[in-house]
């Protein structure tokens, strides 16, 4: 497998995932080995999928998934088998022992193939449009509040699980997401809400969420989000500078994936809870 399976990656497909489970509808003939799975929702073109995200021969790939011919046709709405268990013990099989395997603290349960994020942004206070009102993010993720919760954990978190924007709400919840769907606040300072493991630090407020999105190597911020608009504020209201707020540490330094043991130390964290 070449290197470009994850350094290419696009901004684009920063949500893409790679999961132990399908996601979407698929062909019952796919290989019964099959170990990780790619939802095409994406709109990407197979060969794309197939020869540049996860660089996979294309009789192999045909093995894989009998619906799909070499000439990558056709190429429907459904999961595809992207790595079997045989080829992922093989990748294993070649892992140094002192291979790193990225570390996390969150408790999301999968990793994405794609790049670590070099930076979050803090884009603002957001509340829901929807009714009833919920949040400007999609998923709450834990079903309880977090006593311990802070804005580097929370990003940890929706990195995990391959979402593009994290989000503090209520003080001690976790919100993530693809999309923004709401509108900013228009009073920045309704986030006022101390965060449960950080009492120096906001973490939203009641029924409005502090949203950050992940920055990659070659973004450039244009000063809006997904779903919503206007100046990216700051982390304190009435400040023009936009920060760059400090990631966690497991964040910080993008992974290489040059040699097979780099690899292999890929797959062990993005399926280690396979």
């Amino acid at each position: 497998m070449r290197a470009s399976i994850l350094l290419s990656l696009t901004p684009l497909i920063h949500h893409t995932t790679a999961s132990p489970k399908p996601g979407l509808a698929f062909n019952p003939a796919t290989t019964p080995d099959c170990f990780a799975w790619y939802d095409n929702d994406q709109g990407l073109s197979c060969e794309f999928v197939r020869d540049e995200m996860f660089s996979i021969p294309a009789e192999e790939f045909s093995a894989w998934n009998p619906d799909v011919g070499l000439d990558c046709k056709p190429w429907r709405w459904q999961s595809y088998c992207a790595i079997t268990k045989q080829k992922y013990d093989a990748i294993m099989a070649t892992r140094e022992p002192d291979a790193a395997t990225p570390v996390s603290t969150s408790t999301a349960s999968i990793s994405t193939l794609r790049p670590t994020p070099t930076a979050w942004r803090e884009i603002g206070c957001y509340r829901s449009t929807s009714s009833p009102p919920s949040s400007a993010l999609e998923k709450k993720m834990s079903s309880d509040s977090d006593p311990a919760l802070t804005i580097p954990k929370c990003q940890d978190t929706c990195y995990r699980a391959s979402f593009q924007y994290a989000g503090v709400q209520e003080g001690d919840e976790c919100w993530c997401s693809s999309s923004v769907d709401g509108e900013r606040a228009t009073n920045q300072a309704v986030c006022n809400r101390p965060c449960s493991g950080d009492r120096d630090t906001v973490c939203g407020g009641t029924g409005v969420v502090l949203v950050f999105e992940a920055m990659f190597e070659g973004d450039e911020w244009d000063g809006t989000a997904t779903g919503g608009g206007g100046a990216a504020p700051t982390g304190q209201v009435g400040e023009e500078a936009l920060p760059t707020h400090p990631t966690h540490p497991s964040l910080e330094t993008k992974p290489s994936f040059h040699t097979k043991s780099s690899l292999a130390a890929y797959w062990t964290s993005a399926l280690q809870n396979a």
